[in-house]
């Protein structure tokens, strides 16, 4: 997931953090598909109904997922491009 600075302020503005989380299944999908752009709505969007059949997951877990997949690219944003400030 590629992250730029005002995607990156944006996501902490709505309160997200940088956090190394550990990934798998619907959240590992998330963030290696998808695009900030795609998830940033993620707490006031609808769960979309072909994940949640898909991945056998409810709407609270297709919520945490995608904002474990954001938190996760704020944290390598962070590595990366800010050299962990």
């Amino acid at each position: 997931m590629k992250m730029n600075r005002e995607q990156y302020d944006a996501l902490h503005a709505m309160g997200l953090r940088p956090v190394n989380h550990r990934l798998d299944g619907f959240a590992a999908a998330c963030y290696e598909t998808n695009t900030v752009d795609e998830l940033i709505d993620f707490n006031t969007a609808a769960p979309d109904p072909v994940d949640m059949e898909t991945w056998g997951i409810t709407p609270d877990e297709w919520r945490q997922a995608a904002r474990a997949a954001l938190e996760t690219g704020m944290f390598w944003f962070d590595v990366t491009v800010r050299g962990g400030e």
